[in-house]
């Protein structure tokens, strides 16, 4: 019955947020999304993770384990046999000493997490439909943030600052990215984003490389990957990290799944291309391509996130460029299957997978489905 009670708790979730925001794209104000809906439906995402029990996070009670420890110990004492980023430790003792509850550090972490989204997503305002946008990041996505809370807020402050990148302010960029390391160490990768924001692109020959920006991706890319795997990797003694410097494998074929968006966004490029914003998306689809191949050469696997957004956005775009009608229904059916079936695969079909067993039974501070 939980099982049920749950899944269906979910789908209501996705289907009022949907309903939520379409409202604010039809009652738009001042070239954004009517404010009273979009942040409704925010507010909805912020209420479900941020007031979720402990049950409910993969990770949630290492982190109050990490919480008490942080408010006990001092500061040479919690760093003597801990490598937590500054800017989560930072947050812990805050709200130790404010609030003395850790529900709060749950509460914080998601309200900037899907804030910072949504702050996001209100930038593609009118380049795309926001409500398709909103349906493909929850079904996708937004479960998985329920399990890697550091990592989400560093994933979302570097989807806000996409915008940095499109307008390229290098500066801002580098902002960004030292801010997300603060909460996830990972977030350092970033720094690559900086090579595809060149102000005066030639096109001679001799300048091929240098400004083409797939060339870049793909030859400078597994060059780092391999680099760090065989110069880098050998000098880490950490035991957190020796998962990762382990590793036997060298590629990972999981990128398959992906490939035919890689195709789709591929045969549409020349109309993604009018838009330079866009196009810079594109490349960063194809940084998650890489990252999907190589993730098992040096364990960066979690770095795919600080570039999965830009599956939604060009999902979207696609749909948004198409001319004919009966493409566009088949893409946008497509899409729309996807996501479902992602959905469903990624945390229904199998109750007994890690991540179903946490998500299900839902519990809330304030209610609960029972087992």
């Amino acid at each position: 019955m939980y099982i049920t009670s749950t899944i269906s708790f979910y789908i209501i979730l996705i289907l009022v947020n949907v309903f939520l925001v379409k409202l604010s794209e039809w009652f738009s104000y001042k070239e954004k999304p009517n404010p009273l809906f979009w942040n409704l439906s925010m507010f909805s995402l912020i209420f479900v993770m941020g007031y979720r029990s402990i049950d409910v996070g993969v990770d949630d009670k290492n982190y109050l384990i990490n919480y008490n420890a942080a408010n006990t110990l001092s500061l040479l004492d919690y760093y003597s046999s801990r490598v937590t980023e500054p800017g989560f430790y930072l947050l812990n003792r805050l709200v130790g000493m404010i609030f003395d509850d850790f529900q709060i550090v749950i509460l914080v972490s998601s309200f900037i997490t899907i804030f910072l989204f949504y702050k996001a997503f209100e930038f593609e305002f009118k380049k795309i439909s926001l409500t398709l946008l909103i349906f493909i990041f929850i079904t996708t996505q937004y479960f998985y943030y329920f399990g890697i809370v550091r990592l989400g807020i560093a994933a979302a402050i570097i989807a806000y600052a996409y915008r940095f990148i499109v307008r390229k302010e290098p500066k801002k960029v580098v902002v960004s990215i030292l801010i997300a390391t603060l909460f996830h160490y990972s977030a350092l990768f970033c720094f690559i984003f900086l090579f595809f924001m060149e102000r005066n692109p030639k096109k001679t020959l001799k300048h091929v490389f240098k400004n083409n920006k797939i060339l870049k991706v793909i030859v400078v890319i597994p060059i780092l990957f391999l680099s760090i795997r065989f110069l880098v990797y050998p000098l880490i003694t950490i035991d957190r990290y020796q998962g990762y410097v382990n590793s036997d494998i060298l590629l990972n074929f999981g990128f398959l799944t992906t490939l035919p968006f890689l195709i789709i966004f591929s045969i549409k490029l020349k109309d993604i291309k009018k838009d330079e914003h866009y196009y810079i998306y594109y490349i960063l689809f194809i940084v998650k391509v890489l990252i999907e191949i190589f993730s098992p050469l040096i364990g960066i696997g979690r770095m795919v996130w600080y570039v999965n957004i830009t599956l939604c956005y060009l999902m979207c775009k696609v749909i948004k460029v198409e001319k004919n009608i009966f493409v566009k229904y088949v893409l946008f059916i497509t899409v729309i299957s996807y996501s479902i079936y992602y959905l469903n695969y990624a945390y229904f079909s199998d109750v007994t997978s890690i991540r179903s067993m946490y998500l299900i039974p839902y519990k809330n501070t304030f209610f609960e489905f029972f087992e």
